[in-house]
């Protein structure tokens, strides 16, 4: 069922109900004490509604709620939207996450905030490279270094690298 068929059903049930507690004068006219009764109220056969009770409408002879029927017809019942609950929903629901990851994605690229692959890993390649060097050279030191001593001369091999293309 489609959800303007469901929005009009249910603007029907409320119709119905309104004048149900006008007549009565009591919010007890949203229970109803047989599938006769349902049916009648939702403008269908009583088949139809034995056939939901068999698929777990909620209720039993003389306790039908019709706001719980209602709503299980639009949550787990024939008039549920299929197109916001299940698998067709999760799909859609993904496609639309992707397409907004896209444009986001888009615009990032427009207002420069992207970086290329490429260019991340070349630049990533001098640095293990860089750091490749400065390994070599400290490992070819004659003499232990102090702390300090040691620190200064990593700081001097780490600014003798070339960084830029």
């Amino acid at each position: 069922m489609a959800t303007q068929d469901i929005l009009g059903k249910a603007a029907q049930i409320r119709d119905a109900l309104r004048k149900l507690d006008e007549s009565t004068g009591f919010r007890t006219a949203w229970t109803a004490s047989t599938q006769s009764e349902v049916s009648d109220f939702f403008g269908v056969s009583v088949d139809s509604v034995s056939s939901w009770a068999k698929k777990g409408m909620p209720g039993k002879k003389n306790e039908y709620r019709l706001d719980r029927i209602a709503q299980w017809l639009r949550t787990e019942g024939p008039w549920q939207d299929r197109t916001t609950s299940g698998p067709a929903a999760d799909d859609k629901a993904r496609k639309l996450k992707a397409e907004a990851d896209l444009k986001e994605m888009q615009a990032e690229r427009e207002a420069g905030l992207l970086v290329p692959v490429d260019m991340v890993e070349r630049t990533l390649q001098r640095v293990a490279d860089g750091l490749r060097q400065i390994g070599e050279d400290f490992g070819r030191m004659a003499i232990p270094l102090s702390g300090r001593d040691a620190q200064k001369r990593i700081n001097d091999m780490v600014e003798s690298i070339e960084w830029n293309d």
